[in-house]
């Protein structure tokens, strides 16, 4: 029994886990999500069909939601389609 109540206070005290990368991006999009990795917040990631995607960090007073409107338009720019939010942070 303290064998296990040791390993539920370990585990809550974890930090919480960063986003993945989503699976099966070219290497543009690769490329594209480690520069999205260093912006501040608000931020937003797409990705959508063909191989395609978008990102939209701050800067000019974007909101969390206007970030996710300008990753998506930003992924149908480049030939997307069906572009959904794969990540964002406040």
């Amino acid at each position: 029994m303290r064998i296990l109540l040791a390993c539920v206070i370990l585990l809550c005290g974890l930090p919480a886990p960063v986003f993945a990368k989503p699976a099966g991006m070219t290497a543009a999009c690769n490329q594209l999500w480690s520069q999205y990795q260093s912006l501040g917040s608000p931020k937003a990631f797409a990705t959508g069909k063909p191989d395609a995607c978008g990102a939209k960090g701050p800067g000019g007073g974007t909101s969390l939601n206007a970030a996710k409107q300008q990753a998506i338009a930003a992924c149908k720019k480049y030939g997307g389609t069906n572009c959904k939010v794969v990540d964002f942070q406040k």
